[in-house]
């Protein structure tokens, strides 16, 4: 794991051939920011080996955002080459904010926000 302003959250390659990214806790422009590194090391091992770069972003242990991080989520949805992501978990409020910065980078079709893990799952891995 990298230098990350909120340790709890985490990165990790899946062995079903994904990235899996928990965010645990509030979150700020560096605990967001902090997890870039992970994710691009992660997406390059994915691209060598010639498969689909895909995330899975649990939200659900999130209790708390601000200004700042959501423009680093902005900022790292923006700047990642990646060919699906799923978002699940997150509360009424995340899940619209979420939303919102999908369509504010033009990311629809290839990043969605479902409500459980079982149906983001189902998505990203069809």
């Amino acid at each position: 794991m990298s230098d990350n302003d909120n340790p709890s959250n985490t990165v990790k390659l899946n062995p079903d051939g994904y990235i899996e990214i928990t965010i645990t806790g509030d979150q700020s422009y560096l605990s967001f920011d902090g997890l870039r590194q992970d994710i691009e090391q992660y997406s390059e091992r994915l691209r060598v080996q010639h498969l689909p770069v895909r995330g899975l972003v649990d939200l659900s242990g999130m209790t708390g955002f601000s200004a700042g991080s959501n423009k680093a989520a902005l900022e790292l949805l923006e700047g990642l080459t990646y060919d699906k992501a799923a978002l699940f978990g997150g509360s009424g409020a995340v899940a619209e904010i979420t939303k919102l910065i999908l369509l504010a980078i033009g990311r629809n079709d290839q990043t969605r926000v479902f409500p459980d893990k079982a149906s983001a799952l189902a998505w990203l891995l069809a």
